[in-house]
């Protein structure tokens, strides 16, 4: 595993039409058509401080937290072997220490100090005692003090961060180690105003806190990464993630499997295209039960994202659970209608939960074109201007043929039969012109 571095009969055209346009708007593949995979490695520093040299924990615990001498006991080893489907290892992390840094922890925690200054310290202390540090492998300096403030357990810069002892947990392990790998490329949150916290609590990656599971070794465990967040990084199995309307079905019915039990027979996630005007832009749907990791999680439930791209930002997506606003803990909406999306619910046991998902966007033109309109019921999509010129031919059909039907050596192409522009619809389609008695273009 390498170190982490991506004349055809007017009815029959007609029925080809319509069946095209109900895949003119799609949701883009899978959002990492390459799965991550990688080994991230991390050389862990601990430092004590000239007024602060008790030592909570000794070295193996770290170890046993953050490298691979933790596999099989619960440790960041375990959770990214698993989330990742075994795309993915620590191996090759160390743990030094500890060391003391030649300063009080009030001298080295204040608050004018840049962060940079913070890490180099702790750097400095180690290579005084032999220390070398790997050329572009992420640093995480461990210290014995708590720094509080609004910052919390943890600081990043320059492929570096700080963990300090209210952080000394998987939970917030996960975080940072997946953060210093850049595995954290969007925001995952509960939509705005439902709560006080703005965290999706059902997701590793929430801005704030998580309904972790307890750990007996490490305080906290970690709860799992939900759906659209492994689809992101390539870790669900396309062949268990739904498209709805990939075929041109408006409306499907699918099997959810439990998030935390992939070895149950169903569908993990299904995506469900809901606005015309973001390419990439769709709501997911997935059931989470209250097992594994998601153990502290209040009940077993839907959840429901809204997933999209940040606008001047690429590769970057935000991921907002759907919550009732009306329910002052925020809990997740079990059903949607809205804008010509509904999922529905219908019924839910200790293997599955089954939904009826339905949207009229699959018979809509992606933004910025439009249906050719040349016949009724033409819905192939295509720019303002071939609309126009469609109408514009048909209009003035009579005067663009000889007496024995054939085309004046003059007369444009049927350009309302020549194929869509790229990327008006998937998949593009190549129509032959229309020969004999049929004048109209796209008949």
């Amino acid at each position: 595993m390498s170190t982490f571095t991506g004349g055809r009969p007017a009815a029959t055209l007609l029925t080809a039409l319509t069946a095209l346009a109900a895949v003119a708007l799609l949701p883009p593949a899978p959002a990492a058509a390459r799965p991550v995979q990688a080994t991230m490695p991390v050389s862990v520093l601990m430092c004590t401080f000239t007024n602060r040299l008790d030592e909570p924990k000794d070295r193996q615990f770290f170890k046993d937290l953050l490298t691979t001498e933790g596999a099989g006991k619960g440790g960041l080893a375990d959770y990214v072997t698993e989330q990742s489907g075994g795309r993915v290892s620590i191996e090759g992390s160390e743990v030094y220490g500890w060391y003391t840094i030649p300063k009080t922890f009030e001298e080295w925690y204040g608050w004018g100090m840049p962060n940079p200054t913070k890490k180099n310290d702790c750097l400095k202390a180690a290579e005084s005692q032999g220390y070398r540090h790997p050329a572009g492998r992420p640093l995480l300096v461990v210290v014995n003090g708590p720094r509080g403030g609004s910052s919390g357990p943890r600081e990043y810069f320059d492929r570096s961060a700080i963990l300090d002892t209210t952080g000394w947990t998987l939970d917030r392990a996960v975080n940072v180690v997946f953060g210093l790998y850049g595995l954290t490329p969007g925001v995952s949150r509960i939509a705005d105003g439902a709560s006080a916290d703005s965290g999706n609590r059902w997701d590793a990656m929430s801005v704030s806190g998580t309904f972790f599971p307890p750990s007996e070794r490490f305080g906290q465990g970690a709860i799992g990464l939900a759906a659209p967040r492994l689809d992101e990084l390539g870790w669900l199995p396309y062949w268990r993630v739904v498209t709805l309307g990939k075929d041109g079905a408006a409306t499907q019915t699918v099997r959810l499997a439990p998030l935390e039990q992939p070895d149950r027979p169903g569908t993990l996630m299904v995506r469900v295209p809901n606005d015309q005007t973001t390419p990439g832009r769709y709501l997911t749907v997935e059931f989470r039960k209250r097992t594994g990791r998601s153990a502290a999680i209040p009940a077993d439930t839907l959840l429901i994202h809204d997933f999209k791209p940040v606008a001047d930002w690429p590769g970057m997506h935000t991921s907002t659970l759907l919550v009732d606003q009306r329910d002052a803990d925020g809990r997740p909406i079990q059903s949607y209608d809205q804008d010509g999306v509904r999922i529905r619910l219908d019924s839910m046991t200790e293997d599955a939960a089954t939904v009826t998902v339905t949207t009229d966007l699959t018979t809509k033109c992606r933004f910025g074109f439009v249906p050719r309109n040349a016949i009724a019921g033409d819905d192939v999509c295509v720019t303002a201007a071939a609309r126009d010129q469609a109408a514009d031919d048909n209009a003035n059909q009579n005067g663009r043929h000889e007496g024995d039907g054939s085309c004046r050596t003059s007369a444009p192409l049927h350009r309302a039969l020549l194929p869509p522009p790229a990327g008006s619809l998937t998949p593009e389609v190549h129509l032959r012109p229309v020969r004999g008695g049929n004048r109209v273009a796209g008949s």
